[in-house]
């Protein structure tokens, strides 16, 4: 009875059904390669070492190279942030000093001051009169200016 069951199941499994796929791929020269190549792993592993301390090298090239990008990137973005802030305070900083500058030049006093300074600067005239009032000298004018 044994025998008969065996016989039929080998029948059953023997019969030729639908086209099997043929895989071909250990035939081919790649193919050989990759069975090479992982035999020879299987049997050198000695090489694994070699192998992690190559991956891990790549790597770490790999993030100390996108750090210092961040870094340079985060270091241009602070700097045109600073140069943006200082250039609008020197901006600031002039348009004060000449709203201070156009208040001195409309006052009074210091007008008067200014045209005898530049009357001062003027030459002589030696054809006038000697008998003139002597004029004050630059640094009276500055000085009293300066009050």
């Amino acid at each position: 009875m044994l025998n008969w069951l065996t016989n039929l199941f080998r029948r059953a499994g023997s019969r030729p059904t639908a086209v099997q796929a043929h895989i071909t791929f250990g035939s081919t020269s790649v193919g050989r390669s990759i069975s090479r190549t992982g035999l020879f792993l299987k049997k050198q592993l000695w090489i694994w070492p070699i192998i992690a301390i190559v991956l891990l090298a790549i790597i770490g090239v790999g993030i100390r190279i996108a750090i210092e990008r961040t870094m340079k990137n985060s270091f241009r973005s602070q700097l045109q942030t600073l140069l943006s802030v200082e250039r609008s305070m020197v901006e600031t900083w002039l348009h004060t000093q000449e709203q201070n500058a156009e208040s001195l030049a409309n006052d009074q006093h210091v007008r008067e001051i200014v045209a005898e300074m530049l009357a001062a600067s003027q030459p002589i005239d030696e054809s006038a009169d000697a008998t003139t009032e002597k004029r004050p000298s630059l640094a009276a004018l500055n000085k009293s200016l300066a009050q």
